[in-house]
């Protein structure tokens, strides 16, 4: 599945926060929501907080030493704080989900020039190819005469080598 760029969960990530520096979780925040996953279907979108799993607090869970287990089940409840500081209880199921090996690239107009932006959050076989989304953004990047790229690679989880080469040979110009 993975080299496929798919694989079986909920589709989103999380990171944990220690807001206190207690060394404990405190927080946790949804840091990638894949389009079209069961996540994204819930409404469950990139910044919102996780509060509760299955009717407990993130506290109560720690407490009990069950962190590192609370996405194992198939089916999940949800108590989430959105953007505007409401909360809502969602239900997620696993399914399959489809990872967006390069879910965001623009070019920034700036008084130094065109400046390129491209996130790469997986180095997966579905980023290659003539019409892949690498193609497709570099492409753009040399019509719109791009020198410079702020490359994102902050959640990249890595893949496979020959991918991450695709890149560096986009990135000196060799394609």
């Amino acid at each position: 599945f993975f080299g496929e760029g798919r694989y079986e969960g909920f589709g989103f990530s999380t990171r944990f926060f220690d807001t206190d520096g207690d060394g404990a979780t405190d927080e946790i925040r949804f840091v990638r929501v894949f389009t079209d996953s069961p996540a994204a279907d819930a409404g469950l979108a990139r910044g919102q907080y996780l509060r509760t799993v299955d009717g407990r607090t993130i506290d109560q869970i720690r407490a009990a030493g069950e962190l590192a287990d609370i996405f194992t089940p198939d089916t999940v409840q949800l108590g989430i704080e959105l953007l505007d500081g409401t909360t809502r209880d969602v239900v997620v199921t696993k399914g399959i989900v489809t990872i967006d090996p390069v879910p965001q690239w623009r070019v920034i107009d700036t008084a130094g020039g065109p400046v390129g932006y491209l996130e790469f959050a997986q180095f997966i076989s579905t980023a290659e190819g003539s019409a892949g989304p690498l193609a497709e953004a570099f492409a753009e990047f040399a019509g719109r005469g791009v020198a410079d790229l702020v490359l994102d690679l902050r959640y990249n989880g890595g893949g496979l080598v020959r991918t991450a080469e695709l890149l560096g040979d986009y990135l000196g110009g060799f394609i």
